[in-house]
């Protein structure tokens, strides 16, 4: 066993969030999205997704900097 494992220093980290907030800009094939994730700046490609059909990117960068946590809006632009 590791040093980290036997302290039990790291035990916990698996239950932090691991979700990203983005927008969906496309489709790969019939189940796989293409999503922009703005705090990566850069496209992934899932098909594990919840939606929120109520939320639309505007295109307004003052309100994606209130919706994702700890990002300025000079890492936005």
């Amino acid at each position: 066993m590791t040093t980290a494992a036997k302290r039990k220093e790291q035990r916990l980290q698996r239950l932090n969030p691991k979700a990203w907030i983005g927008y969906l800009v496309g489709y790969t094939s019939s189940n796989i999205y293409r999503i922009w994730v703005p705090l990566l700046n850069k496209v992934i490609f899932t098909r594990d997704v919840i939606f929120n059909e109520d939320d639309v990117f505007d295109g307004n960068l003052d309100h994606l900097h209130n919706t994702v946590r700890e990002v300025t809006r000079k890492d936005l632009a």
